[in-house]
């Protein structure tokens, strides 16, 4: 089996793909200006952040993709024949 072959095995449509960045782009904006509001003094005298600060767009952060993590395994749980489908 050459390297080709193991490529042609996972070829990805380019509309999904640029779906999926489109949907990344939002997400990562989303959860940006969240925890950017939420953690960040709208007064800064600093250019970097404080400890705490660093901690609660952490924490702020893990929330959010834990929330996404929850909310994708429902949504598979929606559609389950969807990858047959499509084969």
């Amino acid at each position: 089996m050459s390297w080709s072959d193991s490529f042609s095995q996972n070829y990805v449509d380019p509309a999904h793909l640029a779906e999926a960045e489109q949907q990344i782009e939002v997400f990562t904006g989303i959860v940006s200006a969240a925890c950017q509001e939420k953690c960040i003094p709208h007064k800064y005298h600093d250019g970097d952040l404080h400890k705490g600060e660093q901690k609660c767009v952490d924490r702020c952060v893990a929330k959010y993709m834990s929330i996404q993590t929850l909310v994708g395994q429902s949504m598979k749980h929606l559609v389950p024949n969807q990858h047959e489908q499509q084969q």
